[in-house]
C-alpha cells in the first residue's frame, strides 16, 4: 500500500513478479508429485511468504517496520465503510443471479448470468490497469495542492475513450464473441448483452469516483451512495422481470444511468467535482464512440463480412474499429491523445 500511495510501481513488480512465478512454478511441482488441490494452498502461502520477504528487503527506509495501533479509530472507521462500499458494488453485480433464480427458472439464470458474466469480464478486463493505481493518484494530487475535480475529470476521460468504443463494439458483435468463447449454446443472451453494454458504460464513467470520495475524506457518503446503487438495481429486475430478460437487461442499463447522475450530483456537493467541465469532457469522447458504433453496424451487415467465420468477423470488425478510433481520437484530439503525444514528444527529447 505504501508502494502505491508513493506511484512506486517498479518496485512492486520487482517484489510480485518474481514471487508469482516461483509461486506458480511451485504448484505446478507440487501437482506433479500428486500433493492433490493442497498444491493450490502451498503455492499461494509461498507465494505471499516471498512477497513478504522481498517487500522487507526493498523496504524505504521511511516505512515503518513494526505494526502500530495509533489511529486506530480512523482506520475502523474508514474500514467498515469502505469494506460495505465493496460489498455493495459486488452485489450489484450479482444481484441478478439471485433475484432471477428466485423468481424464474434455472435457464433464466444461466442465460443471463452468461451475459452478464461476459460484460463483466470485458469491463473489469479494460480497467484493471487503471483503477488500482486510481486512489494512489488522486492522494498524491492532493498531497501536493492539486486540483482532484481536475485530476478525477482527466482520469475519467481517458478511461472513457478506453472502454466505451469497446463497449460499443461488444454490443454489435455480441453473438459472434459469445460463439466463439462459449459456443452457440449460448446465442439467446446476445440480446442481452447488447443492453448489459449500456449497464457497463454508464458505470464506467464513475468507476473512479470510489478513489475520488476516499480522497477527499467522503468514505461515509460513499457508502450511502452504493446503497443507492443497489436499490435502483433491485428494484429494476423485480419490476422488469415479468416481461423477460431483456427488459431485465434494459431496466439494468436504466438503472445504471439513473446511478451515474446521482453520482455525480453527489461528487458536486460533497467533493467540489466541476460538472460543466466533467460534462464538456465527455461531449467528444461521446462522438467518439458513436463514430466507432455506427460504422461497426455499417462494416457488420456487409455480405462480404457476413459469410465470414465468426472469428475471423471479429478480427475484421476489431481491425477495422481500432483504425477507425485512431483515427478520431487523432481527429478529435481528444485528452488520450495529448497525453500519448506528449509523452512521445518528452521520451524523443530525453532518450
Amino acid at each position: 500500500s505504501l508502494y502505491s500511495r508513493d506511484l512506486n510501481y517498479r518496485i512492486l513488480l520487482f517484489i510480485r513478479l518474481p514471487a508469482q512465478i516461483i509461486g506458480f512454478i511451485f504448484t505446478l511441482y507440487l501437482i506433479y508429485i500428486d500433493v492433490g488441490i493442497f498444491a493450490l494452498a502451498w503455492g499461494s502461502a509461498v507465494t505471499i511468504f516471498l512477497e513478504f520477504i522481498t517487500s522487507l528487503l526493498f523496504r524505504n527506509r521511511s516505512y515503518p517496520l513494526y505494526p502500530s495501533f495509533r489511529y486506530l479509530k480512523q482506520i475502523l472507521r474508514f474500514g467498515i465503510f469502505n469494506s460495505g462500499s465493496t460489498l455493495l458494488f459486488r452485489i450489484s453485480t450479482t444481484a441478478p443471479d439471485l433475484i432471477i433464480g428466485k423468481l424464474g427458472s434455472s435457464v433464466d439464470v444461466a442465460m443471463y448470468s452468461r451475459g452478464l458474466g461476459f460484460v463483466d469480464f470485458l469491463s473489469n478486463f479494460l480497467i484493471m490497469g487503471a483503477k488500482p493505481i486510481a486512489l494512489p493518484y488522486l492522494a498524491q494530487v492532493r498531497r501536493s495542492g492539486g486540483s482532484l475535480s481536475d485530476a478525477y475529470i482527466a482520469s475519467t476521460s481517458m478511461l472513457c475513450t478506453i472502454t466505451w468504443p469497446a463497449l460499443g463494439f461488444a454490443s454489435i458483435m455480441s453473438l459472434q464473441t459469445l460463439r466463439v468463447i462459449f459456443g452457440d449454446q449460448w446465442d439467446a443472451a446476445s440480446p442481452l448483452v447488447s443492453y448489459l453494454t449500456l449497464w457497463a458504460g454508464f458505470r464506467m464513467t464513475h468507476t473512479l469516483s470510489q478513489s475520488y470520495l476516499i480522497s477527499t475524506g467522503n468514505e461515509k457518503v460513499m457508502f450511502f451512495k452504493e446503497v443507492a446503487g443497489v436499490s435502483l438495481v433491485i428494484f429494476a429486475i423485480y419490476f422488469a422481470f415479468p416481461y423477460g430478460l431483456v427488459y431485465v437487461a434494459a431496466a439494468m442499463a436504466i438503472a445504471s444511468f439513473i446511478e451515474m447522475l446521482i453520482t455525480m450530483i453527489t461528487l458536486k456537493y460533497f467533493a467540489d467535482l466541476k460538472v460543466t467541465l466533467f460534462v464538456k469532457e465527455l461531449i467528444p469522447v461521446t462522438f467518439l464512440t458513436l463514430v466507432c458504433w455506427v460504422s461497426i453496424v455499417g462494416f457488420s451487415e456487409l455480405d462480404w463480412i457476413k459469410q465470414l467465420s465468426d472469428f475471423i468477423q471479429l478480427v475484421v470488425t476489431g481491425m477495422i474499429n481500432l483504425a477507425i478510433w485512431v483515427l478520431f481520437l487523432w481527429a478529435f484530439r481528444l485528452r488520450l491523445f495529448r497525453e500519448i503525444k506528449s509523452t512521445f514528444t518528452k521520451h524523443s527529447k530525453n532518450p
